[in-house]
């Protein structure tokens, strides 16, 4: 407990001193005065929870100090100290507030008791504070949630009787006004996952929209709730020309707020003005609907309601089939420029129209999973790749914005592209060493490339080309030179004759055998052997 000591008598004050840090280590004697007026002046700054003061000091007395303190509302314990014969004086400070008094001389048990006294007293006055504010935030939560439940009922219900709802604005505090607009709130996908928004945001933006409009109490009533993911703001005035200005203004400051101190996105729909609170569901909808013009306005925005722009054009897949069919043509070749120019030309179809912003998306779902569908190397990639750390078709499905869109799509797609290129050449690597293994099991044979290409499942022609540019040597040569090689090492062997040895490699015909070893290793089977020797 901190305590402050006025009293002319300068000893006193030090044995009141002593006695005090002696025996009670848990307080601490935060200042003195030796007059009334010094006193009042210390004690304003100070702010001690007990003053322990002389009835008799110069310049301003006892009595006047504590009558001061009364009436300046300083809370603050008082405890007086007279001489024998001065009651009546003691009685005034009594009703101004002194608790209690000690005659001089002051006894060392009866200070230390009083003390005791007032320090139990001011915890338990305490303690019934933190009680009553506890009690007065209960019954704030209480009239909050009860507010909260009459908004999401006027926006769920769409006939709500209009004797219940002044009956409820009545019972809770609100104002009827004149003027009514709805705001819906909502915190971007994609600067924080929708299925991991926790409340302490939806709190956050609660309290900011609190705060702004404050100043503005005498012209505005809101409430707020949380309703399908979103904070929901109806405000009520005064009809009034400059209210929808005001309006917006404030709303643009909870956003710019809410990115500037605690770093994300809002947007916020706003509904036309309506003038009776039974038609805020219909205003909810169109909260809902100016909201979701993000996509086409971007996000971080208050957008208003307006009906000519939201007359959307119906669009079917079919209208870009010709530009589809392009897209698929150069997936399947290979090349990310043709398709990054064939991914341009769908888009600007479609932003040639207003199309509306769900359609949009389920239009790109249909074009990737009709890729996914018509190229199995497609769908092999697809299921891996992720964007933003979602699968592409999550991205596409709940993506905010035109602009990110379309930045996923000429991202995406290239790299989709890299990836199965790096799968083609990889599953090429495989298929020429399977043709060769197959080539060096079966040379002996009368094997031909339609031999090898049924083994590796591929057309003739198509492996043709793809062994010529994997080694760089065609089918034909690359058969000859493994049975040369093996020719070259039964020539070594004397038991074995030279015309034995092209049967033995695969050649019916011993010119052929000689023609092709001559062509490869430069002289005749008969000089090979004789040169060995």
């Amino acid at each position: 407990m901190r305590i402050f000591i006025a009293d002319d008598d300068q000893i006193l004050v030090r044995g009141i001193r002593t006695i005090i840090e002696r025996y009670e280590s848990d307080n601490q004697i935060i200042g003195e005065a030796f007059n009334g007026a010094d006193a009042l002046e210390s004690i304003k700054e100070l702010k001690p929870d007990l003053l322990i003061t002389d009835i008799k000091m110069p310049i301003m007395d006892g009595i006047e100090l504590v009558k001061k303190i009364k009436e300046q509302q300083l809370n603050i314990k008082v405890i007086v100290i007279s001489g024998y014969g001065e009651y009546k004086y003691v009685r005034q400070t009594l009703t101004y507030g002194a608790i209690d008094y000690l005659l001089k001389p002051i006894e060392n048990n009866d200070l230390l008791e009083l003390i005791d006294k007032v320090k139990n007293d001011i915890r338990i006055e305490n303690e019934k504070k933190v009680q009553l504010e506890k009690n007065r935030l209960k019954m704030i939560e209480g009239l909050t949630a009860l507010r909260e439940k009459f908004l999401l009922d006027l926006v769920k219900n769409e006939e709500p009787a209009k004797k219940d709802i002044q009956m409820k604005l009545d019972k809770y505090g609100i104002n009827s006004r004149g003027n009514y607009y709805l705001a819906v709130i909502e915190i971007s996908n994609w600067n924080r996952n929708k299925n991991n928004l926790l409340s302490y945001d939806y709190s956050i933006i609660t309290m900011v929209i609190q705060k702004c409009f404050k100043e503005y109490e005498t012209i505005f009533d809101i409430l707020t709730s949380t309703i399908d993911n979103y904070v929901v703001l109806l405000v009520g005035a005064d009809r009034d020309e400059n209210y929808k200005l005001i309006l917006d203004s404030i709303l643009n400051h909870i956003r710019i707020i809410i990115k500037k101190e605690y770093d994300f996105i809002i947007t916020i729909g706003v509904s036309d003005v309506f003038y009776n609170l039974d038609v805020t569901h219909w205003a909810y909808e169109q909260s809902k609907c100016a909201l979701q013009r993000k996509f086409y306005e971007g996000i971080n925005k208050v957008i208003g309601y307006d009906f000519e722009s939201l007359r959307y054009i119906e669009f079917q897949p079919e209208n870009i089939s010709i530009k589809l069919t392009e897209l698929k043509r150069c997936v399947e070749i290979g090349n990310k420029k043709t398709v990054k120019e064939a991914t341009r030309n769908i888009f600007n179809e479609m932003c040639m129209l207003n199309i509306e912003p769900m359609q949009f998306r389920e239009i790109w779902l249909y074009i990737i999973t009709s890729m996914d569908i018509a190229l199995k190397e497609f769908d092999e990639v697809l299921k891996e790749y992720t964007y933003q750390k979602n699968s592409l078709l999550y991205f596409i499905k709940s993506v905010d914005t035109l602009k990110q869109l379309k930045e996923a799509m000429f991202y995406a797609l290239p790299e989709i592209i890299d990836r199965i290129n790096i799968k083609r050449i990889e599953r090429c690597k495989k298929t020429i060493e399977k043709s060769k293994e197959y080539i060096k099991n079966h040379f002996k044979e009368d094997i031909s490339l339609k031999d090898v290409a049924e083994h590796v499942y591929l057309n003739p022609s198509y492996l043709s080309d793809l062994f010529k540019r994997e080694t760089g040597q065609n089918f034909t040569n690359f058969l000859a030179e493994v049975r040369i090689n093996e020719a070259k090492k039964l020539l070594i062997k004397p038991e074995i004759k030279v015309y034995e040895v092209g049967a033995m490699v695969g050649y019916n015909e011993p010119a052929s055998f000689s023609r092709a070893f001559k062509r490869i290793v430069k002289i005749s089977p008969c000089k090979y052997k004789k040169y060995i020797k």
